[in-house]
């Protein structure tokens, strides 16, 4: 699947609902399970460990919270490339 198909064909909705899902914050979840999810995209996403990287290195909370929702949108679309039986 193309990109161009690939960025089509997600919901703006599935894609708001599938981030919340992945905030510990938002949904309680242990935050051990968010590294799991974090450690198994970054197979397929090598960004994913360079952000873990530079949040052990940002200096204040502002920067973590920022590198952190960016983790969390590349998350959203690998989780949203597996649910269309996207295989990495």
């Amino acid at each position: 699947m193309e990109l161009r198909e690939f960025f089509g064909r997600i919901d703006p909705r599935a894609f708001t609902e599938r981030f919340l899902s992945l905030l510990p914050g938002e949904t309680g979840a242990d935050p051990n399970e968010f590294k799991r999810r974090a450690t198994e995209a970054q197979g397929a996403m090598p960004l994913l460990h360079e952000l873990a990287r530079q949040q052990q290195e940002a200096v204040n909370k502002q920067a973590r919270h920022r590198i952190t929702m960016l983790a969390v949108g590349m998350m959203t679309l690998h989780a949203l490339a597996e649910d269309m039986r996207y295989e990495w």
